[in-house]
């Protein structure tokens, strides 16, 4: 989830309310009509208050939609709480809901804190601490439905240290420092540092959890993991120039194993993906499609990484002359450092790291896979979309093995490039969804639905399949 810093007009405190999206469970609340309309949009609203029953007054209010493919909420919608501390979702996707609040001081009242104290943490419906705790709110087409909550006590932690750059010299704003405090995913939450001119910091007022102290200056940057319960918590920071990977790209065809520029490539390179990375440092560093490029001898050298990071690599054109653009048909097939298998493994990267050992496979050998989907049923289905992953589930959650396409009108769907071997194709309605690959858990339910499809080099495979149901 991507959350960020929100202020809302006023002095006052601010409050981070989060809608959550979960799989239904069958929630009761308080119906505001009982007589549902279809042809009407769904609503929840409510109120949130303090321990003491105070309104929490500029409430930011979030919706997020966890989809049946499972991962991280998606955020749906936002909307302010008013003066009586009352908040209201319209237009709502039917669905299962749960609502969480989260208090965050005015930047002025952020500056006078400056020592841990009791206060109100993140909070769920019914007026829990955890999302496992919290209760579910199912809600139908045209529904209207209220919740309203009290949020709980605990401990407020604080952070402080000192922001140093590559050359161990403290900075401050004015030298082009700045600092954050980011909670990791799923539900993130950024928290402001003040920064002294002197390069010491302080941030305090920050829940409980798991965050990284974010920091960049001039080019610069760097992050550490840091765990808060209360309490302070040391934690300097110096910023870097980032890390070296340096290794080779080699090609497979058959029992052949080639260069990218003896397989015809033209314009092979290496880069960073981020497609499964659930990190707050992919957000800050904005590493996705950082590349260089493969010499002749199928080396290469990237500078500058940090962060959760991901290889691949691409053969680019073929080598047919200085009017070609045609791409040379391949798949990704593994990424080794060293002896270790780290394709679907992201390395945490600090930034002063030098990685020499690093061999990423690609394969030539790749098929079609072709079919139908049988849709002629009832009720019809609003979004089919069809699945293709491979038969190793070490090669689950990554679109690098992970196929997925919405069907044509006609019902029919066509997959290119997939690396020979066992695969499974399943097609799935998603509904209001976006399509995003599956995480383990759900593929490993789908399997159970799926057709098995033999991919070899150079042929096509066909498959007519029938949506799967997810229970």
């Amino acid at each position: 989830m991507h959350a960020h810093w929100i202020r809302p007009p006023g002095r006052l405190s601010q409050l981070v309310v989060v809608v959550a999206l979960l799989v239904p469970s069958g929630a009761r609340l308080v119906p505001q009509d009982s007589r549902a309309n279809p042809d009407q949009p769904a609503a929840i609203s409510g109120g949130v208050t303090t321990d003491t029953g105070l309104p929490a007054r500029g409430a930011i209010v979030r919706a997020h939609l966890l989809s049946v493919l499972g991962g991280p909420p998606l955020l749906k919608a936002t909307a302010y709480a008013d003066e009586r501390g009352g908040y209201r979702f319209e237009n709502l996707e039917p669905g299962t809901y749960v609502i969480s609040a989260e208090t965050a001081a005015s930047e002025q009242e952020r500056e006078k804190i400056t020592a841990p104290r009791v206060g109100p943490v993140p909070s769920y419906y019914p007026g829990v601490e955890s999302l496992e705790a919290a209760k579910p709110i199912a809600i139908r087409a045209g529904e209207q439905l209220t919740a309203s909550f009290a949020l709980t006590q605990g401990p407020l932690g604080c952070v402080r240290g000192s922001a140093l750059d590559a050359r161990s010299r403290r900075r401050g704003p004015s030298d082009g420092m700045s600092l954050l405090v980011q909670r990791r995913r799923p539900f993130g939450g950024a928290y402001p540092v003040s920064l002294q001119p002197d390069g010491t910091f302080v941030g305090c007022d920050i829940p409980p959890g798991d965050y990284f102290l974010l920091a960049t200056c001039l080019g610069e940057a760097a992050y550490r993991p840091i765990s808060l319960n209360g309490g302070d918590v040391a934690a300097s920071i110096q910023t870097n120039v980032g890390a070296s990977i340096s290794g080779r790209v080699v090609v497979r065809r058959g029992t052949d194993t080639l260069t990218p520029v003896a397989a015809g490539a033209r314009n092979p390179s290496v880069w960073l993906r981020a497609d499964r990375v659930r990190d707050a440092t992919e957000d800050v560093f904005r590493l996705w499609g950082l590349s260089t490029p493969v010499r002749d001898d199928g080396t290469f050298h990237l500078t500058g990484v940090r962060g959760e990071t991901l290889l691949s690599a691409d053969l680019g054109e073929i080598r047919a002359g200085p009017s070609s653009a045609r791409v040379i048909p391949h798949r990704l097939s593994s990424v080794m450092r060293g002896t270790e298998d780290v394709t679907n493994v992201a390395m945490r990267l600090l930034g002063a790291e030098t990685i020499t050992d690093i061999t990423i496979v690609l394969t030539l050998d790749v098929g079609q896979v072709q079919g139908t989907v049988d849709t002629d049923i009832s009720p019809r289905p609003r979004n089919p979309n069809v699945f293709l992953f491979p038969a190793d589930p070490a090669r689950w959650q990554d679109l690098a093995f992970v196929h997925i396409t919405p069907l044509s009108r006609d019902g029919s769907w066509v997959f290119d490039w997939v690396a020979a071997g066992p695969h499974y194709a399943v097609a799935l309605d998603l509904g209001n969804e976006f399509y995003r690959v599956p995480d383990a858990a759900t593929i490993e339910r789908l399997r159970a639905q799926a057709t098995p499809v033999d991919v070899k080099a150079g042929a096509t495979a066909r498959v007519n399949l029938k949506l799967a149901r997810l229970q």
